[in-house]
């Protein structure tokens, strides 16, 4: 299991229409070695996504 580089990363996202995200002080399974701050990240990320409700 190897770590995949930043660029690798971005360039994957970028073809996939997302974006990247670093989740200081966590290693690359970060819901593991950081569990709540890859879950504010991944929350952050679902409202980011969620679409505007009608009004």
């Amino acid at each position: 299991d190897h770590r995949v580089g930043a660029a690798p990363a971005a360039a994957l996202a970028r073809r996939l229409g997302g974006s990247t995200a670093v989740v200081p002080g966590a290693g690359h399974v970060a819901y593991l070695d950081a569990p709540e701050a890859f879950a504010a990240t991944l929350t952050a990320f679902h409202r980011g996504a969620a679409p505007e409700p009608d009004r």
